[in-house]
């Protein structure tokens, strides 16, 4: 029997998340749009596989779940955030095993959150696989599996109780922009519910951050 909080790599779990990515997400701009989302060297060995594949035994729920409830992403500009946030938010959507999922892309302000959402929307519309087992209903910023009963949708930063009682996935764009850590917080203080939710908070690297997001850098260093 492991013991509780022993670490291990499930190759498996890793596997998937790269095969959802590079079979199933597509790319949504410019000459790439719809050629298969192939993974660079390290977002699959940085980012995907080991966020996806690193395990911990949990012996409240009797299982092995992801070990890593948090992302903390930092990238300099045009190098695919929100192309990784959107993939991450349709992966917990529709391939992650979990019912009634609530997945929410929030950020300082709704212009930036909706951009993750039109991201994800337009992967969702130009992938054979996903165009077919998804519905994108625009009017509310919110895309739905009705497979599992879940959705994916859009919260702004003036809004931080406007999201359920158990988040399963929570994507944070620019967190570097927010005056303070109420909203972030907020959203991570509801990850506890699920056995084994997913914070992913975005910055473009090199911005002048404030105290608290300087703070989170440099616990994740």
């Amino acid at each position: 029997m492991p013991r509780d909080g022993e670490l291990g790599f499930v190759t498996a779990w890793a596997d998937l998340a790269q095969r959802f990515f590079e079979n199933v997400l597509v790319h949504t701009k410019g000459r790439w749009a719809r050629a298969p989302f192939i993974l660079t060297d390290w977002q699959r060995e940085d980012i995907i596989r080991p966020l996806w594949g690193t395990a911990r035994y949990d012996a409240q729920w009797g299982a092995w779940v992801r070990a890593y409830n948090e992302a903390w992403v930092e990238l300099p500009r045009g190098n695919g955030k929100s192309e990784v946030l959107a993939g991450t938010g349709l992966k917990l959507l529709a391939a992650d095993d979990e019912y009634a999922a609530e997945i929410y892309a929030g950020a300082a302000d709704r212009d930036q959150a909706d951009h993750v959402f039109m991201v994800a929307k337009h992967m969702v519309e130009l992938s054979p696989i996903l165009s077919k087992l998804l519905r994108v209903i625009d009017s509310r910023k919110t895309i739905v599996d009705p497979r599992t009963s879940s959705f994916f949708k859009v919260i702004s930063g003036d809004a931080a109780g406007n999201f359920g009682q158990g988040p399963h996935g929570i994507l944070f764009d620019e967190v570097w922009v927010q005056k303070n850590r109420d909203l972030y917080d907020a959203l991570r203080t509801g990850l506890g519910k699920r056995h084994q939710p997913l914070m992913m908070c975005a910055l473009t690297a090199g911005n002048d951050v404030s105290s608290w997001v300087h703070a989170e850098h440099q616990e994740v260093l």
